[in-house]
């Protein structure tokens, strides 16, 4: 008996650049940004193009996708080079000069460059990092607005178009960041080894006002103004490329502005289940709240070891992170069991390859500018043991 087979229509080109996890009207408009901007950061590719281009030593060429893509990926890595550079820069100057002019003026603050450390004032102190933290991310963020036109409604979208997902992406983040504090303080012993004292505690206020000027500033304040640039503007505009791509790059720049050894794995893991999340999920607004959960978890467990005697510091700090990981455990896989179909991500294949993009970003130039000046201030912020200063 013959049956009728449907063949499946063969995917074109602009099949291949919409993104199944966002809605109609965020795919519409993102073709019409990349059609418009196609000659600078945006990469749309039509089959049958009647263009041409010239090659040395091989002359006139049919115009091929690689080409689109490989030409936007260069200008798209400039930018971000060129932003994250002057982030660096602007951390350089608050950190290690900015204390010193306010000292000369009178106010209560110093930096200890072998500690690496602030001191003085409490509020100061914490104003001086809010504003190294704040003011540079906001204006990369406008000069990435001004830089690519790209529409709102693509720099951020908001809505949420997996709410299964979305339900459980707080214990998903207490699970990932119980398990990757573990393995950062596991990391973290073996420093010591080489004179290096681990970082992995964040120094805590002395009284409950204190603490929620570091909850607002810090917590909230920075988290929002970190999403919408990482997850809203940064992954959006390198989505084009391919979201294997936007995770890695994003998740990295994001752990390379720790500046801290001790600290980058579980930065750069924290950032890929956050950037998945926000993808799956379709919306910055899942970045933001696992991102409050993220920084609030890294905070608890820095109160944990400052505020709790000693002598039972250890046990409690095992006994959150067990606790945090179980409960964040049970959620997942209860959510795996009932919608396992809301989990996965079907990542785009575009024309070149993920080790091609990756080979073009590594000899980008603003981008070996600002990996060469990360790497400097990652190794100058590295706390010595008295041992090694002798």
């Amino acid at each position: 008996m013959k049956t009728d087979v449907q063949e499946r229509p063969a995917e074109t080109g602009e099949d291949k650049l919409r993104w199944r996890y966002q809605d109609k009207a965020y795919n519409e408009i993102y073709k019409q940004w990349r059609k418009k901007n196609q000659d600078t950061v945006g990469f749309y590719f039509a089959e049958n193009s009647s263009k041409v281009t010239y090659q040395e030593g091989v002359g006139l060429i049919k115009d091929l996708p690689e080409t689109h893509e490989k030409h936007a990926l260069e200008k798209v890595l400039s930018l971000v080079g060129k932003c994250m550079l002057f982030c660096v820069l602007c951390d350089v100057f608050s950190t290690y000069f900015l204390p010193g002019i306010l000292n000369r003026m009178g106010f209560d603050i110093q930096y200890d460059f072998f500690m690496n450390k602030l001191y003085g004032n409490t509020y100061l102190v914490m104003t001086v990092d809010f504003i190294k933290i704040f003011l540079p991310r906001l204006i990369i963020s406008i000069i990435f607005i001004m830089s690519i036109k790209l529409p709102f409604q693509v720099i951020l979208p908001m809505k949420i178009t997996n709410k299964h997902m979305f339900r459980v992406c707080v214990p998903a983040m207490l699970l990932t960041s119980g398990v990757c504090c573990l393995m950062s303080m596991v990391s973290a012993s073996l420093l010591p080894a080489y004179h290096m004292k681990p970082e992995y505690f964040v120094t805590m206020p002395q009284n409950v006002p204190q603490t929620i000027f570091l909850i607002v500033t810090q917590v909230i304040i920075i988290s929002i103004v970190r999403e919408f640039f990482c997850r809203g503007m940064m992954l959006q505009l390198i989505r084009q490329f391919g979201d294997e791509l936007a995770l890695i790059i994003t998740s990295f720049v994001m752990a390379s502005a720790c500046y801290d050894v001790s600290r980058f794995f579980y930065a750069f893991i924290g950032g890929m289940v956050i950037g998945y999340f926000t993808i799956r999920t379709g919306s910055v607004l899942t970045a933001i709240l696992m991102k409050f959960t993220y920084l609030g978890y890294t905070y608890a467990v820095s109160l944990i070891h400052y505020k709790i005697d000693p002598l039972y510091g250890d046990i409690v700090l095992l006994a959150f992170l067990f606790v945090t990981i179980v409960t964040g455990l049970i959620f997942v896989v209860r959510f795996l069991y009932l919608h396992s179909d809301c989990f996965g991500v079907t990542m785009k294949n575009r024309y070149m390859s993920l080790r091609q993009k990756l080979l073009l970003g590594l000899t980008n130039i603003p981008v070996i500018m600002w990996l060469t000046t990360t790497v400097i201030v990652t190794v100058l912020s590295i706390s010595f043991t008295p041992r090694m200063l002798q």
